[in-house]
C-alpha cells in the first residue's frame, strides 16, 4: 500500500488575465500530499492519504473529491474542534504564484499521531511532501513519525521537498534534511537542493533515485551511473490549470514504479498524466479511472 501524510487544503485561485481582469477558480481539494495521493489512487494503486479536516463544508468537499480517486476514505481524520485548512492562490499575468494560507490553526496542522493507526506499518511505499514538515507543530511531528515508522517496517520512501518560502523555518529545513537522509527517491528542484545543502549528483551517487522535471526540457531520472530522459510532451489540449502539476507528476511516477515499470517508462507515464491533468480545472479533478498503463507508456 502507498501511504501519504500531510495537509488537506481547500484551494481557490485568482488569475490575472492578459486584459487585467481577474478570473476565479475553485474551491477544489488540494494540498501537495493529497494531490499526490489522488493521482496515485486514480491510477489503481492501493493508497491511503492521512490528514486532518474539519467537520465543515470544506472538509466534506475534500473527502468527496479524494473519494473519487479510490483512496482509502477511512484514513482521513475529522477534527470537530478546528476548521479545514484553506489557501488562496494568486496568479499574475506571467504565471507566477503567491499563496495566502489559513493553515496554522486548522485541522490539518493539528493532526495527531493517533490518526496514523497502523498505516505506516502497512506501507510498502511512503511518500513525504516537505510542505507537511514545514507547517511545523503536530502535523510535522506526525508526518515524521509516520515516515520513520514506515521506513523501519521496510517501506520505500520518496520525498518531494516542496519548499514553500512562506512556510520555511530553520526547524523545517532540519526536518527536511532528516527526511532526505531516509529517502530512496527524491523529486527536487535545483533551488530546493541548494536550500538543503546537497546536489542531485551527490544524491544519485549515494544510491538515491533523483527525478526532476525541467519544463520545456522534459524530465530526467538519475540513479548512480544510469540516467533516463523524457522529452517534453505537447499537451493534447489547451492548458487550463497548472496547480499541483509537480505533485501530479510525482504521484503518477510512484504509481508506475510500484506497478513494476522502469524509470524511463515511469517518466513517460507521469508526463502523459500531467498533460491530461493541466487540461482541466482543479488539482484533484482529472479522471484517471480508465487509464491503462499500456496506453501511458506507449
Amino acid at each position: 500500500m502507498l501511504i501519504s501524510v500531510g495537509e488537506p487544503i481547500i484551494a481557490c485561485e485568482r488569475v490575472r488575465q492578459a486584459d487585467g481582469k481577474i478570473a476565479r477558480r475553485g474551491p477544489h481539494a488540494s494540498g501537495a500530499p493529497a494531490i499526490f495521493a489522488y493521482v496515485a489512487a486514480g491510477l489503481g494503486t492501493p493508497t491511503a492519504f492521512i490528514g486532518g479536516v474539519g467537520a465543515d463544508a470544506n472538509g466534506a468537499l475534500f473527502k468527496a473529491e479524494l473519494a473519487r480517486s479510490g483512496a482509502d476514505p477511512a484514513a482521513v481524520h475529522t477534527d470537530p474542534a478546528a476548521p479545514t485548512a484553506t489557501v488562496m492562490i494568486h496568479y499574475d499575468q506571467s504565471g507566477g504564484r503567491g499563496f495566502d494560507f489559513a493553515l496554522a490553526d486548522s485541522a490539518a496542522a493539528r493532526l495527531p499521531e493517533s490518526a496514523l493507526g497502523d498505516y505506516p506499518e502497512r506501507a510498502t511505499w511512503f511518500h513525504c511532501s516537505g510542505s507537511a514538515l514545514q507547517v511545523g507543530g503536530d502535523l510535522a511531528a506526525t508526518t515524521m513519525s509516520a515516515l520513520t515508522r514506515a521506513k523501519a517496517a521496510g517501506a520505500r520512501v520518496s520525498l518531494d521537498p516542496n519548499i514553500r518560502q512562506e512556510l520555511l523555518t530553520a526547524a523545517g529545513v532540519a526536518l527536511l534534511r532528516r527526511a532526505l537522509a531516509l529517502a530512496d527517491a527524491v523529486f527536487p528542484s535545483e533551488d530546493e537542493l541548494e536550500v538543503l545543502g546537497i546536489t542531485a549528483d551527490a544524491l544519485s551517487e549515494g544510491g538515491v533515485l533523483v527525478v526532476q522535471t525541467m519544463a520545456a526540457d522534459g524530465a530526467l531520472a538519475r540513479l548512480g551511473s544510469r540516467s533516463w530522459r523524457q522529452p517534453a510532451l505537447a499537451a493534447p489540449q489547451a492548458v487550463v490549470d497548472t496547480d499541483g502539476a509537480g505533485d501530479t507528476f510525482a504521484g503518477a511516477f510512484v504509481a508506475a514504479a510500484m506497478a513494476g515499470l522502469e524509470p524511463g517508462q515511469c517518466l513517460r507515464a507521469a508526463s502523459k498524466v500531467v498533460a491530461q491533468a493541466i487540461a482541466v480545472e482543479g488539482p484533484t479533478t482529472v479522471d484517471l479511472s480508465r487509464r491503462q498503463w499500456s496506453e501511458l507508456v506507449a
